[in-house]
């Protein structure tokens, strides 16, 4: 999101029409919008009180519903929850939230919403330092892409690797893998190498057990 405060302010006119009209549907994707406006802007505490309206609002069948949008709005609000806790250092309320966004998504076997429920987790872990859980949920939102052809939606997976934490002591190769990475983006068929080369570095780095 290029440019947070038009976003904000286009989300504020379109919750206030929502609030007018009484329109639920509607009001729940301003505030999830608006939401994603003020994280932009690294103000997770009313993007948080954004997307916990968005969560309220979007009950029942509604969790299950797209409103003509690419993820699950139920889904992407949770996930997005999860993300702003993470960065608050509020972990276990942000995991309680994106695994709830999972299970919606897992309910309706929705590809996308799966690959974001997982990835969103995955950045949350990164965050948290638990690097080995990172990998394995962020491997599972790569094999989504690359089982049922969402390559769109790809590089979100490599973009989360950039809060990896660092040791004091860990080698320099592990940008220029992450690097190298990052660029096989532009073969498809290649979707699982990426994560397959970040695992690599961090064994070698020794941030990451060797598989046995």
């Amino acid at each position: 999101m290029g440019a947070p405060d038009q976003a904000i302010a286009a989300g504020q006119r379109a919750l206030a029409l929502a609030t007018a009209s009484g329109e639920v549907v509607l009001g729940a994707l301003a505030n999830l919008f608006l939401g994603l406006g003020y994280q932009a802007q690294g103000d997770y505490r009313r993007a948080i009180d954004c997307c916990m309206q968005t969560v309220a609002s979007l009950d029942g069948a509604r969790r299950h519903e797209r409103f003509g949008l690419p993820y699950l709005p139920a889904v992407q609000s949770r996930v997005r929850l999860a993300w702003c806790h993470a960065e608050l250092g509020t972990f276990a309320e942000g995991r309680a939230l994106g695994e709830e966004g999972l299970r919606i998504a897992e309910a309706v076997a929705h590809p996308a919403s799966l690959m974001f429920a997982y990835g969103g987790l995955g950045r949350l872990s990164l965050r948290q330092g638990d690097l080995p859980r990172a990998l394995s949920l962020l491997e599972r939102a790569v094999a989504i892409c690359q089982d049922v052809h969402l390559p769109a939606y790809f590089p979100r997976a490599i973009q989360f690797s950039n809060s990896i934490p660092m040791r004091a002591s860990a080698c320099a190769g592990w940008a220029a893998n992450r690097r190298q990475a990052a660029a096989m983006l532009v073969w498809p068929a290649h979707l699982k190498s990426p994560m397959a080369v970040l695992r690599s570095a961090a064994i070698t780095c020794g941030m990451l057990p060797q598989r046995t």
